[in-house]
């Protein structure tokens, strides 16, 4: 059995120095056993005591340590009978096997089970409060006492450096009560409980142990040291040196210039410190190594590097100007030098330039008075490395104008403002914004600013426009466009096809229209146009459709305003043919007399018997001659001469029988 016991002893991760050292560095750890001494230890298993199986397997246990092996051995209720304070440690923790097993032999049960107080003696014995401590007991039956196993075991582990208690239930099988007791008392300290019921359980339990433990050694670790820029950042590979010092070793490296220096160590606790020769800048981390080793990196976190740099611009600028700004900087690619709102990380009107153009560089300065900064940025990572503050001031602008203006006139507006590049003066609706403009002019085109009116009468307002970087009204006033009026007169019908004049009063402008459409319809594609720059009177050439049209002066064009209308309705005009009297020979000329408008593209012609005018064999123009002269097909057969309407996709107005032979 107490082989068993040895096993427990050997597997334990917590094994304590007792008060008499081990000999020799690699000795394992000391421990005490209690043995139960109380009367109960009498009683028999197959026959025999177990007070005397317990000598035995001590015997066999003492003979199977290593012998630098400390045990310590303490036991209760063997001296008096009722006395729960009966515990006496009778070996401290050492080699002599001969005394521990003389003790053994000579313990006589007596008395009582203190078995958690013995337990407490124990790992005192032990300073559990200052080292490791194990304790493995051995007992028979439950807490006679008056204490708790349980809350006993609780205190020792939380009061303990590392404390456990290993337990083996000796014949307590048939008493659950004491089973629970010892089995609490093992697991409150993390240590192991095992029941041992009979001699063939203990033999069984000596079969377990055949290799007595050698005593853990520190395990080698590979520790990497590596350094990184920023949180999250690269590893830094050049440029920094390393001192790392342990409370074993003392300073293993000092200056150490490569970028992961590595280091085998055992257990102990170090400071690693690397600094960069760029800047100077430092950085330290405490590393332990454990007992049980293992591979480990310690990374050390630097600032991030930002290089010198330096921005020199006016205190002052006024919105919209221009400004040159001086700078010093790494120049890397992408670099910039940019104005910004302070406090602001991006700006949608802030204007920069790339150091690559040189220095200074020019920057447009915002539109809206404030605090700005000017920033040095390292674009490769979006980090400032200069700054300069800068307060960008108001400007004024006033504007020159009418009270009113003709619709669709040339308007002339006089200014005065800061003139930025693409500064302009706009014309919108009244109570727009700049972005509702209709008209507009730059300042940089000269004052007065010059723009057309829009065609439609109504309420505007002018606007001073600051649009260098990012747009800004710095002045409006109010301005009337009236309608200038104009008269048309036309005649009342005209057939189709026919070219009228149209007389007419206005003001007349080189955009203005004179149109034709038909009658109600307010987006339609005008018939005909005529220019009122011609003067009046103008020609119109009415449609081949007949219907109700209107006539349409437009006040700045096609899509401007409608300031007179004059109706009229287009008739179709008629005609007659008077065809030969007999068949006309083939490739033949000959004559036919008609009677009709004899527009300019009215159409004579000759086309087979029932088709249209535009399947034509051979034409004439009806205003060149009456009579018509043609030239017969060379295909003999039966055609038809035709009178067209303004040419050969217009409407057929007569048509008489051609016999060709």
């Amino acid at each position: 059995m107490l082989r068993f016991l040895a096993l427990l002893l050997c597997l334990s991760p917590s094994a304590l120095w007792a008060q008499a050292q081990p000999s020799g560095p690699d000795a394992p750890p000391a421990t005490i056993l209690v043995l139960d001494g109380s009367g109960s230890m009498w009683g028999q298993i197959d026959g025999v005591a177990k007070i005397e199986i317990a000598r035995n397997v001590m015997a066999d246990l003492v003979t199977s340590l290593p012998a630098n092996q400390a045990l310590g051995l303490m036991s209760y209720g063997h001296r008096r009978k009722g006395d729960c304070s009966d515990i006496e440690l009778i070996l401290p923790p050492g080699t002599d096997r001969a005394a521990i097993l003389s003790s053994v032999n000579a313990i006589t049960p007596k008395g009582k089970t203190p078995l958690s107080d013995a337990v407490i003696a124990a790992a005192e014995a032990l300073r559990y409060t200052e080292e490791t401590a194990s304790v493995i007991l051995v007992s028979d039956g439950i807490e006679t006492c008056d204490r708790d196993p349980c809350a006993v075991g609780r205190a020792l582990e939380a009061a303990g450096v590392g404390f456990t208690a290993h337990v083996i239930g000796f014949d307590v099988a048939s008493d659950p009560a004491a089973q629970a007791q010892l089995r609490c008392l093992a697991e409150e300290t993390g240590g192991l409980y095992r029941d041992a019921g009979n001699a063939a359980e203990l033999g069984q339990a000596l079969e377990e142990v055949v290799v007595v433990a050698e005593p853990p050694k520190a395990v080698e670790a590979r520790l990497s040291f590596r350094a990184i820029e920023g949180s999250n950042g690269p590893v830094i590979r050049e440029g920094i040196a390393w001192t790392v010092t342990t409370e074993a070793g003392g300073t293993l490296l000092s200056g150490y210039p490569t970028p992961e220096p590595t280091l085998t160590l055992t257990e102990t606790t170090g400071k690693a410190t690397v600094i960069r020769m760029a800047d100077e800048a430092v950085a330290e981390a405490s590393f332990a190594v454990p007992f049980a080793g293992g591979p480990q990196t310690v990374t050390l976190v630097l600032p991030e590097f930002l290089p010198p740099a330096s921005v020199s611009g006016p205190q002052t600028a006024p919105a919209g100007s221009r400004i040159m700004v001086d700078w010093t900087g790494p120049n890397a690619p992408q670099d910039k030098v940019m104005i910004v709102a302070v406090g602001e990380t991006s700006d949608p009107h802030t204007d920069q330039a790339f150091t690559a153009k040189g220095s200074p560089v020019e920057l447009r300065i915002a539109t809206t008075p404030g605090q700005y900064e000017l920033r040095y940025v390292m674009n490769a990572r979006g980090k400032i490395l200069a700054r300069q503050p800068i307060t960008v001031t108001a400007v004024e602008a006033a504007l020159n104008a009418p009270d009113t203006a003709p619709a669709g006139s040339d308007l002339e507006v006089g200014w005065t403002g800061p003139n930025a590049d693409r500064d302009y003066i706009a014309l919108v609706p009244a109570g727009e914004d700049y972005r509702a403009r209709v008209v507009y002019a730059y300042t940089g085109n000269g004052n007065p600013a010059r723009f057309r009116a829009p065609p439609k009468p109504g309420a505007y307002e002018l606007v001073y426009v600051l649009n260098d970087n990012g747009a800004r009204e710095l002045a409006r006033r109010p301005i009337t466009l009236v309608n200038v009026g104009a008269t048309l007169s036309a005649p009342a019908t005209a057939a189709a096809g026919e070219k009228i004049q149209v007389g007419f009063t206005a003001t007349g402008d080189n955009l203005d229209r004179i149109i034709l459409v038909p009658a109600d319809t307010p987006n339609a594609k005008e018939e005909d146009t005529a220019y009122p720059r011609t003067g009046s009177p103008v020609d119109l050439t009415m449609p081949l459709t007949p219907g109700a049209y209107e006539i349409r002066y437009m006040l700045g064009g096609l899509n401007g305003e409608v300031i007179a209308k004059a109706p009229i309705t287009v008739t179709l005009p008629t005609a007659s043919l008077v065809a030969p009297t007999a068949p006309v020979a083939a490739g033949s000329r000959f004559e036919i007399a008609f009677s009709g408008p004899a527009f300019a593209n009215d159409r004579i012609a000759i086309v087979p018997a029932g088709a249209e005018a535009k399947a034509e064999v051979e034409n004439t123009r009806a205003n060149r001659s009456n009579p018509a002269k043609l030239t017969a097909p060379k295909t003999p057969g039966n055609y038809e001469v035709v009178y067209a309407l303004g040419g050969k996709y217009g409407p057929v107005l007569a048509r008489v029988l051609l016999t060709v032979e």
